[in-house]
């Protein structure tokens, strides 16, 4: 099973250190610039400002606030609200537009296209031709790509796994795409027989949901 929604120890670590050299590197930066513009220049440069504008301690003042303020978000939980993706908007659109292309061709156990497919068959396919991602053949193996993430932290492009086969309740059997930040997801349905869009809302998905990965 996944760490679903379970935020890694060396993730908040990498982002600390990344925050802390942005801060150090911006403090560098303020004062080669208190440095570069001294009172005289920033006269004649500035005009009515009539003081240095990049003076050390102000520029340090700012970037310490800013800084602060990354740490809150990143380690809040706010940073949710503002992660989408990995993909790109471009990206991201490629992959929808590929993916509904293939909407309405009839799903056929082990297929990979281009006249019908399986789950991962569709997915691989898709994510290949939208992205150059090469993922595995099966929705189990593809489940051990990237990284495990929380649904309010998924967005377009990453991959939603289910629990589908009674008969293996814990073994990945089921795979899609996520299409929008609400639920909808592009997959191979078996029970319709068809490529189409369905939706984590309804109860079946939901129920069996294993997981939610985003492709690194």
């Amino acid at each position: 099973m996944f760490d679903f929604g379970k935020k890694k120890k060396q993730k908040e670590k990498a982002s600390l250190l990344a925050m802390l050299g942005i801060g150090a590197a911006s403090l560098a930066a303020a004062f080669f610039l208190s440095e570069r513009y001294k009172p005289e220049e920033t006269k004649k440069g500035f005009g009515s400002f009539g003081t240095n504008p990049w003076s050390f301690k102000k520029m340090s003042v700012l970037i310490a606030v800013v800084v602060v303020l990354m740490m809150i978000v990143q380690f809040s939980g706010l940073d949710k609200y503002f992660k989408t993706s990995l993909f790109d908007p471009l990206e991201q659109a490629t992959i929808l537009e590929i993916g509904e292309k293939e909407i309405g061709k009839p799903y056929c156990l082990g297929g990979t296209g281009p006249d019908c497919f399986d789950c991962s068959g569709y997915v691989q396919s898709v994510m290949k031709r939208a992205v150059g991602v090469n993922l595995p053949r099966t929705s189990r193996d593809q489940a051990t790509i990237g990284e495990a993430i929380s649904l309010e932290d998924a967005g377009i492009g990453d991959l939603v796994f289910f629990y589908t086969n009674p008969s293996a309740p814990t073994t990945v059997s089921h795979v899609g795409i996520l299409a929008t930040k609400d639920g909808k997801f592009l997959n191979a349905n078996s029970w319709l027989g068809k490529m189409m869009y369905d939706d984590l809302n309804v109860e079946y998905w939901l129920t069996r949901l294993a997981g939610i990965r985003e492709i690194q």
